[in-house]
Formats: C-alpha cells, sequence, structure tokens
C-alpha cells in the first residue's frame, strides 16, 4: 500500500513538470494564425473603425424608445406579479381543505393562525 501511494505521488510530480514544460513550449513557439479569411476581413474592419476613433457598437442612446420595447416591459412587470401571487397561493394552499365548506368553518375557528402560519412559511420556507 505504502508502495502504491509513493508510486502515485512520482507520478504526479512527473506529471506536473510535464505540463510546465508543455505551457512553456507552447508560449515560446510563435503560433500561425488559425483565423478564417471571413475573421480576418472582420478583425481588419474592427481595427479600420477603432483607428477612426469609431464605436464598435452605437450607444443605446441613438435609438429612442420604441411601444413595443414599453409594452414588453409592462408585460414582464405583469408576469411577475403574477408569478409572485400564485406563489404566494400556493404557499398556503396547504391550510385549504379539499371542501370549500369546510375551509370557511375551519377559518372561523381559527382565525389569525392560517395567516400567521403563511406569513411565517413565506420568510422562513416551509415548516
Amino acid at each position: 500500500m505504502r508502495m502504491l501511494l509513493q508510486y502515485n505521488i512520482a507520478a504526479c510530480r512527473a506529471l506536473s513538470r510535464n505540463v510546465q514544460a508543455l505551457r512553456f513550449l507552447q508560449t515560446s513557439v510563435a503560433r500561425q494564425s488559425v483565423k478564417t479569411p471571413i475573421q480576418d476581413w472582420g478583425w481588419e474592419y474592427l481595427m479600420r473603425q477603432r483607428a477612426m476613433m469609431r464605436p464598435i457598437s452605437p450607444h443605446l442612446k441613438v435609438y429612442k424608445p420604441m411601444l413595443t420595447w414599453m409594452v414588453s416591459g409592462f408585460h414582464r412587470m405583469t408576469g411577475c406579479a403574477m408569478a409572485g401571487k400564485r406563489s404566494v397561493t400556493f404557499e398556503g394552499s396547504p391550510d385549504i381543505s379539499k371542501n370549500i365548506r369546510n375551509f370557511i368553518k375551519n377559518s372561523i375557528w381559527r382565525g389569525n393562525k392560517t395567516r400567521k402560519r403563511v406569513g411565517k412559511r413565506l420568510c422562513m420556507g416551509r415548516k
């Protein structure tokens, strides 16, 4: 067992030395460009734009807010509100009986216990 452990340690040291040597060789050897002609053209285009002091992408101030953007934002906000309401409802659902009459009867006798229990579950998780 001890011999196997020593062998593993020696193998790890040799492996780390090989990796270090490989990294040194990769960084010291000049690499050829492995870009396709289209990538070369795109890179040259970006460098020309940079030399002319032009931004690579236009600033957001260029765009005027469109109606579709605003409707999309409103739709997203209402969706979050609806999802929040639904999750709150399902946190309280274990307290709701399958029969609505039993639920009403139990809620009259319980009073605020159900609301407190739902509040605890929302704050501390389900317990």
